[in-house]
């Protein structure tokens, strides 16, 4: 995975600044794909494997486990769709640039 990141990293460099936007935006919302079901599935997981090998109880967490597994399929998707969001809120506010022309009347 941090063969993969670093690689990417360089590529981005490269790139021209019109897609760079894009690329790093992707970069990122991959980034949070990635983190999810770490934050949500895997470190609890492990806590509770680990946990009752140095005999502590870890009843509270085994009673929250199932939720965390039961909202990773509903949160995957609302942050990807608002990460999209904000990148078209960001187009918005650049191509919706209002234009103000001035006329000059001169009499004689």
């Amino acid at each position: 995975m941090m063969y993969c990141s670093q690689r990417i990293t360089k590529v981005l460099k490269r790139l021209q600044h019109e897609s760079k936007y894009i690329q790093i935006r992707m970069y990122q919302i991959l980034l949070i794909e990635a983190t999810i079901p770490i934050v949500l599935i895997h470190i609890p997981l492990t806590i509770c494997c680990v946990l009752p090998l140095v005999d502590l109880h870890v009843e509270v967490l085994l009673e929250i486990l199932p939720l965390l597994f039961a909202w990773y399929p509903a949160i995957s998707p609302l942050l990807i769709i608002w990460s999209l969001n904000r990148k078209n809120n960001w187009r918005k506010k650049i191509t919706s640039s209002t234009i103000v022309t001035t006329l000059q009347v001169k009499y004689r």
